[in-house]
Parts: structure tokens; sequence; C-alpha cells
């Protein structure tokens, strides 16, 4: 993946909306496509769970 590419995952994942948000991203060098570096992307996510229950 292309940094550019890793962005487009991030933004189509914000616009589902969903509860798990990206709380990591690493990104190694793994080759070159033309003359654009290649990465390795790993995103972690993670969710929060929020009681809505009084206490």
């Amino acid at each position: 993946m292309t940094p550019a590419e890793v962005w487009d995952v991030l933004v189509a994942w914000r616009d589902l909306d969903v509860n798990w948000r990206p709380v990591s991203l690493v990104m190694v060098q793994s080759n070159r496509r033309g003359d654009d570096p290649v990465y390795s992307a790993t995103i972690g996510f993670a969710n929060r769970y929020v009681s809505t229950s009084p206490e």
C-alpha cells in the first residue's frame, strides 16, 4: 500500500461511522511501485464500551 491508499482506507472507515476507532498505524517500507515506495501497513482498531445505565 502507498500512504495515499492507507489514507483512503481510513477515510472509508470513518465514513462507516462505527464505534471502532484506529488507535495505531505501523507502516514499513516493503517494496517500490515505480518511483513510489510501497508499505506494509498494520492498522490497530479499538472500541471503548461505555455503559449508559445509572450507577
